[in-house]
């Protein structure tokens, strides 16, 4: 894998590549190094996005290293594409798209949505830094991510690991959960 695209997976991914998955469904699609990861880890993955450039781009890279196969596109609504069951879900920086409720509504669709065992992996963003205060501005009732928040939505799910880190001047809210 190219060095760039190896800084941008997330490690809470590499943690999940080493289970027995073989299905994945990637919401916020980012470049995506995730995707790629997966892929070469012998997941089939489908990335999802509302941005047809982002997401051809994607289909671009996997394809010139021989991932075309292993990776789908499909643009559109992130609720709306949250259907069929699926060994991992990843929910990557997206949250913040939404209210509260339909942030709940997401994830209650990510975990009904994901197989026995399956996992979810959650990144969003705190309320608190340069990223928030951008998109406080943009959108006022945009949902950020608490530590109570995911423990309510995971509570009877196994949880992996979790935490938070410091990201781009704001501060990032992850966390991996086994069904």
């Amino acid at each position: 894998m190219e060095p760039a695209l190896e800084e941008t997976v997330e490690p809470l991914i590499v943690t999940l590549t080493k289970e027995r998955g073989t299905t994945a469904l990637v919401l916020g699609c980012d470049g995506s190094g995730n995707t790629l990861y997966l892929a070469r880890h012998g997941y089939v993955v489908t990335a999802v996005d509302t941005d047809p450039s982002a997401l051809n781009t994607l289909l671009r890279t996997a394809q010139d290293a021989n991932l075309g196969g292993r990776v789908k596109i499909r643009e559109g609504g992130l609720v709306e594409c949250v259907s069929g069951e699926w060994d991992a879900i990843i929910v990557h920086f997206v949250l913040h798209r939404f209210a509260r409720d339909d942030a709940k509504y997401l994830l209650s669709r990510v975990q009904a949505c994901t197989k026995n065992f399956g996992m979810n992996a959650v990144f969003g963003w705190m309320e608190e830094g340069a990223p928030a205060a951008a998109i406080k501005k943009e959108r006022p009732d945009a949902y950020f991510l608490t530590k109570e928040f995911l423990r309510e939505r995971y509570q009877r799910w196994g949880a992996v690991t979790h935490g938070n880190r410091v990201q781009s001047g704001g501060r990032a809210l992850y966390g991996l959960y086994r069904k």
